[in-house]
């Protein structure tokens, strides 16, 4: 996902140079692919960790499996890398959470991704209805003081 972040960060800013310059009219880059820096860089750990032959290679490439399938995400849905980050967490505690299930299950890495984001879907979308309570009740209470005030001075 980093990646992905990163280089479409250097596009705009190619583009921003471009436009400024005497290159008007130029359309910029294409965008990374959303599958094929993830699954590239999954290749390259698998294969790393296949040439060193560790003997836990097995439960290190279904973690880069759930990994590649969260960096998969939109670029418009999930924007950092911390967010990157937090929904990996998620998706790798739902692997965990439901290894002794899905023994054998062949989309578990897919799903736990896809678990993953869900999650943290549910937890934004739960933390903004939070702050705007907490602003509403925070509203609510000034009015109250303002009225008591305003009381008190009659």
């Amino acid at each position: 996902g980093r990646t992905r972040i990163f280089h479409q960060k250097y596009i705009a800013q190619q583009f921003e140079s471009v436009d400024k310059g005497s290159g008007a009219g130029k359309q910029p880059p294409t965008p990374l692919n959303n599958v094929l820096v993830p699954v590239l860089w999954t290749m390259l750990s698998i294969f790393a960790v296949n040439v060193t032959q560790y003997k836990h290679g097995a439960g290190l490439f279904n973690g880069f499996a759930v990994g590649a399938y969260v960096a998969m995400a939109s670029l418009q849905k999930i924007t950092s890398t911390g967010k990157f980050a937090v929904v990996s967490l998620l998706a790798a505690g739902w692997g965990l959470a439901l290894t002794p299930f899905f023994v054998g299950f062949a989309g578990k890495s897919g799903f736990t991704s896809m678990m993953g984001h869900v999650t943290h879907e549910i937890l934004v979308n739960l933390l903004n209805r939070i702050r705007f309570l907490w602003k509403l009740r925070q509203q609510e209470q000034e009015m109250q003081q303002q009225q008591q005030q305003q009381q008190q001075q009659q």
